[in-house]
């Protein structure tokens, strides 16, 4: 075994930070930190990966999964960020609560975490308070399944969308309904606030999204082919489905880009708002951001996962362009998540795995295999510690994402369609029509 490695510090851009050096492979954390150059960020707040895996103690544990020779030169990632405090890992079930009579198909916790909204085949949804897990109000919107909802930023509204084509804006915290309407010709699958709450965009199996405010329908941005995902990168509009490519809309609705990589159906986005969001909008947002740079992860049939990372050209215009794929799975993704702070990324597949990749470079982290049928969703707590999933072996899993094994495993009645997780808190529901509660 080499005594010494040829390495290099990056940032997540793959830019150099100082010379390529000869470190022992028994060089402590600490120690690394030290040889930043003084011009480099706060050396507290600088975390370390290689090949994937994060140096917490020496860089000779980093590389254990991973064989060098002297000619190579070893990528030291720099990130900056300032670890959380950790969640909790549940332990468990609260409470279940009846009252949907179809299956739960979404489940969603608000951003001030007082309210908790379900949405169900029997085209209602459900309010339930997130201090005591009681039920609050039924709202009937839709003679059709409810498949997608979504809180706004700051939890003054929640918007639902229906299997026959009908948007929904309910206020908060009265729970009236504002509007709803059969506004598309086909089913919405998908909902995606704007970073400032003043608008939401639905994706429908029409071929089209639409962009809605408080007060109703603003525009339609058209596809060819059905759209299944929609999601908001500052002022940009991402949407897409059935064509294989993901359309990037300005606010005014004008296409600036078509993004091509996948070679099936696009199933999911899923945007990280780094230090530098604020540069993709020009509505001032007071709000919190996670670390690191900006970029989103489009899931496809294809079976794998591309991050996109904002580009410049020679006038000043910002794009998008392919930066890492992400390939493993043998079967389609079902689900994406990306943690607070950037570092990692979480995908489900009907492969019965979930699994962790390192965001800087595409690296594949851990695969958990502990569910024994289909994955649905995957989702981070906020402050990243834990990683949670659903599946139709009935069973809702909490990993640790620092030590990559299974922390809890909870046992539903039936298949679990969604989940979500805030705090020490995670909400469920699926076939069996009940809201489950583990803390």
């Amino acid at each position: 075994m080499s005594i010494e490695v040829v390495a290099q510090f990056v940032t997540q851009e793959e830019e150099t930070i100082g010379p390529v050096m000869y470190l022992p492979r028994q060089i402590t954390l600490e120690a690394l930190k030290k040889l930043l150059p003084k011009d480099a960020e706060e050396a507290a707040e600088i975390r370390m990966f290689v090949f994937g895996s994060e140096i917490t103690t020496t860089l000779e544990d980093a590389l254990k999964q991973k064989s060098e020779t002297n000619e190579e030169t070893v990528k030291i990632y720099c990130y900056e960020d300032k670890p959380p405090p950790k969640s909790r890992a549940p332990g468990y079930l609260a409470s279940s609560c009846s009252g949907h009579k179809a299956a739960v198909l979404g489940i969603s916790i608000s951003p001030c975490g007082k309210y908790i909204a379900s949405s169900s085949g029997d085209g209602t949804v459900r309010f339930w308070c997130g201090t005591t897990k009681s039920p609050i109000k039924s709202v009937f919107l839709h003679n059709h399944w409810i498949q997608c909802l979504a809180f706004s930023p700051s939890s003054k509204y929640l918007a639902a969308g229906s299997m026959d084509g009908g948007v929904s804006l309910i206020g908060l915290p009265e729970m009236e309904v504002i509007y709803s309407k059969r506004a598309h010709r086909d089913g919405v699958t998908a909902i995606s606030w704007r970073v400032d709450g003043a608008f939401f965009s639905t994706a429908s199996r029409d071929s089209s999204a639409g962009v809605w405010s408080e007060h109703g329908h603003v525009r339609s941005v058209f596809h060819e082919k059905p759209v299944i995902s929609v999601s908001y990168f500052g002022d940009f509009l991402l949407s897409a489905g059935r064509g294989c490519t993901v359309q990037v809309t300005s606010a005014e609705g004008e296409r600036v880009q078509t993004l091509k990589g996948h070679t099936h159906w696009v199933s999911g986005i899923s945007v990280h708002a780094g230090q530098d969001m604020k540069a993709y909008t020009n509505v001032p947002v007071d709000r919190e951001y996670g670390s690191g740079k900006s970029y989103f992860v489009t899931t496809s049939d294809d079976r794998t996962a591309i991050i996109w990372r904002p580009v410049w050209d020679e006038s000043g215009r910002v794009g998008f362009a392919p930066s890492k794929k992400l390939a493993g799975h043998t079967n389609v993704l079902t689900g994406v998540s990306i943690a607070q702070n950037g570092i990692y990324i979480a995908t489900s597949s009907f492969d019965r795995t979930v699994r962790l990749w390192n965001s800087m470079n595409g690296f594949l982290v851990h695969t958990f295999k502990n569910h024994t049928s289909l994955a649905y969703q995957t989702k981070f707590s906020k402050s990243g510690n834990l990683l949670v999933s659903c599946s139709a072996d009935k069973t809702v899993k909490v990993y640790s994402v620092e030590k990559k094994k299974l922390l809890s495993d909870f046992v539903c009645k039936d298949q679990v369609f969604a989940l979500d997780i805030k705090d020490s808190m995670i909400v469920a529901g699926g076939k069996d029509k009940l809201v489950y509660f583990f803390t």
